[in-house]
């Protein structure tokens, strides 16, 4: 994968196996590339421990050195285990560099940090679902599920990290991860017409958050955000879908950026819906494809 505009499309790359200190990238390693990884499932890749030293990165996908835009692809299930004195980073997708990642599901993959032994107090597990390294745009994803996990330390970003870089979060749920949802330990974060919710701490580090709901965390408050429950349809069964019952109408509908519509104009969500509906778009990766409110005329 070493050629201008190159692209992978349409494949499931799975039950990849690197057991090797300093190993990228066991599903898929992207270097010195132009193009896109577009509708693939990435599942089950590996990195096992080593025994001894780690420092694994991108069990799923790894991209360096590249300009590359992963979109629209299944990123689950993947795992990374450092050795006992060494870290770990990012389980799913690790952008060394930046890039693009949009319509993309990330969940329910692993970045843990050995035996987490005390005797190594810099060796931490780093990015369960999203590691940025540079500049990048995520817009429509999902990151739920993930975890980074060290047995004497903290999770570190379990669900988007960024290192480096300017990083746009743009209508992305980020929910139920371990124990952060995104973390900003360098860079810039923006996070707009976003969902954060459920993962512990929502928002770590200077996180700029506007027309978003943010359950708990520290972050820069850009005005138009929430903190009430967002009512997804049922989380514990991955429906992250926003709940439109009168009874149970999910504030964020109709809540994300009312300057969204300057982008949002042919876009669609994770379901395949348009992004755009009533002159105002829902915060998180689910647009609600039913108009509420209303009246329904029945013609017999």
């Amino acid at each position: 994968f070493v050629y201008p505009d190159a692209r992978i499309e349409g494949v499931t790359i799975r039950d990849g196996w690197i057991r090797a200190q300093n190993a990228t990238g066991a599903g898929l390693n992207v270097l010195h590339a132009q193009g896109m990884v577009a509708t693939c499932i990435v599942t089950n890749n590996v990195f096992p421990d080593t025994g001894s030293w780690g420092g694994q990165k991108g069990a799923g996908i790894y991209v360096a050195d590249s300009a590359v835009t992963i979109s629209n692809c299944v990123v689950r299930d993947n795992r990374v285990v450092s050795g006992w004195a060494d870290s770990s980073f990012a389980a799913g997708i690790h952008l060394a560099h930046g890039g693009n990642v949009v319509n993309c599901i990330v969940t329910d993959n692993q970045s843990i940090s050995g035996s987490g032994s005390s005797l190594f107090s810099s060796t931490r597990a780093i990015g369960g679902g999203l590691y940025f390294g540079g500049d990048a745009t995520v817009r429509n994803c999902l990151s739920a599920r993930n975890e980074a996990r060290d047995g004497y330390r903290p999770s570190v970003g379990d669900g988007v990290y960024v290192a480096a870089g300017t990083v746009a979060l743009e209508n992305c749920t980020v929910a139920d991860n371990l124990g952060e949802g995104v973390r900003q330990d360098g860079g810039a974060v923006t996070v707009n017409s976003a969902i954060l919710w459920g993962n512990g701490v929502d928002a770590t580090g200077t996180v700029a958050v506007a027309y978003s709901t943010v359950g708990v965390g520290a972050y820069t408050d850009d005005g138009g955000n929430l903190a009430a429950d967002p009512r997804f349809i049922d989380a514990p069964a991955g429906d992250y879908r926003l709940d439109v019952r009168n009874a149970s109408r999910s504030p964020a509908v109709n809540a994300g950026d009312p300057a969204a519509a300057e982008w949002m104009s042919g876009v669609i969500d994770l379901d395949g819906n348009p992004r755009l509906l009533n002159r105002r778009v829902d915060q998180g990766a689910y647009e609600n494809p039913v108009s509420p409110g209303g009246t329904v005329l029945l013609l017999r």
